[in-house]
């Protein structure tokens, strides 16, 4: 659960460095979760939503699954205006869902099943 955005930095050459500031000003846009079929979010255009684990991924929390079995993601993203380089570094970032729910989950229409619980506001 949760839900993942991605973001962009050309360092062309080497000579630029990555900085954050970089990254934010270029979130990749979310087109299409390509194995659950989550639907994109206008609201949020840069969030790929996360299935719930399907039981498949493993490590001390589920020792019934052998470590490495983690549950797939794959999605399409494109990369936003302005973001072009022979080196694009992306910043990768999750935020989960399995304790809170972040701002803009009571608008999402999760498809049926995924949103479970009665989980209160992240940061609250």
């Amino acid at each position: 659960r949760g839900h993942v955005e991605l973001k962009g930095c050309a360092v062309d050459g080497g000579a630029a460095a990555a900085t954050q500031a970089c990254f934010d000003a270029h979130p990749l846009i979310f087109v299409q979760d390509l194995l659950y079929n989550a639907p994109p979010d206008p609201r949020y255009p840069e969030r790929l939503y996360l299935h719930p684990n399907n039981g498949e991924a493993g490590g001390p929390s589920n020792p019934e699954v052998p470590a490495g079995g983690g549950m797939p993601f794959r999605a399409a993203y494109r990369l936003p205006a302005g973001l072009a380089g022979e080196r694009v570094l992306l910043q990768w970032h999750y935020v989960t869902g399995n304790t809170c729910e972040a701002a803009g989950y009571g608008g999402y229409p999760f498809p049926r099943g995924w949103r479970g619980g009665n989980l209160l506001p992240c940061g609250g």
